[in-house]
């Protein structure tokens, strides 16, 4: 008006700029699912221990009433239903629990060290799915993850020899116990399909004590817990 012209002066919003505080948040919900991650990690983990015990008793009377059945000792037929029941629950329990406690110890794990485990987290979740690639990838994942995460944490990166006898174990009891399987009708005394589920079973039980130091000392490994293992002499 009458020639004068009103001076805009700028206006400064409180608090950061809208960049900033999504910055701010996103940084907040990354620590928020770091955290979540490496508690689930670390609660499945110790879930994982009396499955995992559940399952070495019940492979291991499996082998006892196994080397029974391949001596040639009566009336325990009930018995050895009754324990492949209790036996079957146990390791399809251990076998879930332990993919789902990986995919969450990948997770933290890709977290502390993102440009060195490059590995998507469905990919390592299918690959224990795939026909043949799952006697070898799965095992490498775990090696590699070990290797990073040991290195970040200031420890020598060389995997342990607890997970090569775990796999190793594992696949063979797998094959034996398949072969046995495959066997027409119930297992003769002194037959070679009875000492065979013997074997498997013994197998069974050495995999799943390696299986339980692996899971063990890596959710320590991830999660920085100084709490004492589980499974410890």
């Amino acid at each position: 008006m009458l020639g004068l012209e009103t001076e805009r002066r700028p206006v400064y919003s409180r608090g950061r700029p809208e960049s900033q505080r999504d910055q701010f948040g996103e940084r907040r919900m990354q620590l928020e699912e770091n955290t979540n991650a490496a508690v689930k990690t670390a609660s499945i983990g110790r879930l994982l221990g009396p499955i995992f015990m559940a399952t070495i008793v019940a492979s291991s009377f499996s082998a006892l009433h196994g080397f029974g059945v391949y001596l040639g000792l009566r009336n325990i037929e009930t018995l050895g239903r009754a324990l492949s029941i209790i036996f079957l629950i146990a390791a399809m329990a251990s076998w879930i629990g332990l993919i789902v406690w990986w995919q969450y110890a990948y997770v933290r794990a890709r977290e502390l060290a993102p440009e060195r485990l490059r590995w998507a987290p469905w990919q390592v979740a299918l690959a224990w799915f795939i026909p043949f690639a799952n006697m070898f990838l799965p095992v490498r994942h775990l090696r590699v993850t070990w290797a990073e995460i040991a290195q970040l944490r200031g420890r020598h990166p060389k995997p342990p020899a607890t997970i090569i006898r775990w796999w190793v174990a594992f696949w063979i009891s797998s094959a034996l116990n398949r072969e046995v399987a495959r066997s027409a009708g119930p297992l003769e005394p002194g037959s070679l399909y009875a000492m065979l589920s013997v074997i498997g079973d013994l197998l069974v039980t050495y995999a799943t004590l390696q299986q339980a130091f692996v899971v063990s000392d890596l959710t320590r490994l991830i999660t920085m817990s100084e709490s004492p293992s589980l499974f410890e002499a």
